[in-house]
């Protein structure tokens, strides 16, 4: 098993290219249209302590599992969560809003319920520190990448 875990683990790999943050959106679509597992990390600026618990942030999101019904969603269908920095969250899908804003879908490992969240928001509850990380599912590592959101740019690299 051990063996197994470090031969998929080599399939994460760092692409050395920039993206500007709209290449960046096109290139995450791409890759969950393709299925390519992706993880995401908002780093955020935020510690955990012993009187606030994890380091969390207010963010609106949407709990549904289909794309479709999401896709009719205004600003007032949204909810309130606590969105934990600092922590990876298996992107599931992508969804682009008619105005041209993109959705992810997230999961969070600790829990069972998928939502989705604008990438915006995402970028800014980790303090446009915002590593994404993509695996190749076929075995050819050079379709893998690491970015780096740029810290106040908010750019990615």
């Amino acid at each position: 098993e051990y063996r197994r875990s470090w031969h998929h683990a080599k399939g994460w790999r760092h692409l050395p290219t920039f993206y500007e943050d709209a290449e960046f959106e096109f290139v995450i679509e791409a890759f969950a249209t393709n299925g390519n597992p992706i993880c995401v990390y908002p780093v955020g600026r935020l510690v955990a302590s012993a009187e606030a618990g994890e380091p969390c942030v207010p963010l609106l999101v949407r709990f549904c599992t289909e794309t479709e019904a999401c896709s009719t969603v205004d600003d007032n269908e949204l909810e309130t969560t606590r969105f934990l920095v600092g922590h990876a969250y298996a992107l599931r899908a992508t969804w682009r809003a008619k105005a041209g804003k993109l959705w992810v879908q997230l999961r969070d490992p600790r829990r069972v319920r998928l939502f989705w969240v604008s990438w915006p928001s995402v970028l800014a509850a980790g303090g446009h520190i915002c590593y994404v990380y993509v695996c190749s599912t076929n075995g050819h590592t050079d379709e893998s990448c690491g970015h780096r959101c740029a810290n106040e740019a908010s750019r990615t690299s």
